[in-house]
């Protein structure tokens, strides 16, 4: 049995990371996609963003938060999604992104993201009913990693491309 103070301090990491997975979600990955799949600009163009980057960012990180959390519920899922998508719009927000004439792109790709980090967390849940502690522990190590590519994927990839050929 894992106490409170841990069990705290890891729900604290996996919203800070996740957070951070969902901002590069929305700047890198989904924005890709987006543009591959709606190459049309325009509002519609910037709601299917908002649909797209949540989805590349609630997908993989929902389905592996309904394997750690051993009582998943759709309330569980939903506080720690809302907590991370509000890390986002509080940072956007400080940092002035929310003015202008699309200011409404990053609190709709917010509120995309919460129903479907619950939906792919309960979908976890109800496939994988029962899952063991060493299930559960690479599944919280996989959440992590993933965070931490999805942060840094895109620096090093560009570092990469873009490095002067000797």
């Amino acid at each position: 049995m894992i106490s409170r103070p841990i069990a705290f301090s890891g729900y604290v990491v996996g919203v800070l990371a996740l957070a951070a997975a969902f901002f590069m979600a929305r700047a890198f990955w989904g924005t890709f996609a987006a543009f591959y799949l709606w190459p049309r600009g325009g509002v519609s163009g910037l709601i299917v963003h908002s649909f797209i980057e949540a989805l590349v960012g609630s997908l993989p990180f929902g389905l592996l938060f309904g394997l750690v959390a051993p009582n998943c519920t759709a309330v569980n899922a939903t506080f720690f999604a809302a907590l991370a998508a509000s890390l986002l719009v509080a940072f956007v927000a400080w940092a002035g992104f929310l003015s202008g004439p699309t200011w409404w792109v990053t609190p709709l790709g917010a509120l995309f993201f919460v129903p479907l980090f619950a939906i792919f967390a309960m979908l976890a849940t109800r496939f994988v009913p029962a899952t063991s502690s060493r299930v559960r522990a690479i599944a919280a190590v996989a959440f992590l990693l993933l965070a931490v590519f999805y942060y840094f994927g895109p620096q090093l990839y560009f570092s990469y491309v873009f490095a002067p050929k000797v």
